[in-house]
């Protein structure tokens, strides 16, 4: 299965924008359809029930709003250069300049100075920790 297709398996509660109140809150998952691929799910704020595609869903719980939705689909079908002051999806193909060649990103963590590291699995040079969304020098 690969890092597009992922979805939360046993995860009950989800963090995002509802379509009643507009509001970014908890919200409670009340059925899974696998077969469709949707998640209906209720607002912790009004309980109102809204329905998401599971290409909404990151594997974290958290909703994307469409425009999100959007960003992240048109990200995973292009391949980027990396730079280290970029953010990106697990999933997403970037070109390392240095290393001469093209990776996915498999994961992501935060270490324990706060930065953001991204684990990328190139063709050709293997796995590689690399630095994201780090602030360019002044």
């Amino acid at each position: 299965m690969s890092a597009k297709t992922r979805i939360p398996h046993n995860r009950k509660h989800f963090f995002g924008l509802c379509p009643q109140c507009q509001k970014q809150t908890a919200m409670v998952l009340l059925h899974r359809d696998k077969a469709k691929g949707i998640f209906k799910l209720s607002c912790e704020s009004c309980a109102a029930i809204s329905t998401f595609p599971k290409d909404r869903i990151l594997r974290t719980g958290r909703i994307l709003t469409e425009d999100e939705a959007e960003t992240r689909q048109q990200a995973l079908s292009q391949v980027v250069n990396y730079s280290a002051q970029k953010t990106y999806w697990r999933g997403q193909k970037i070109r390392h300049k240095k290393f001469d060649d093209t990776g996915i990103v498999m994961s992501k963590e935060k270490t324990d100075g706060d930065h953001n590291i991204i684990i990328v699995k190139f063709e050709n040079v293997g796995q590689k920790k690399l630095v994201e969304d780090c602030m360019a020098a002044a």
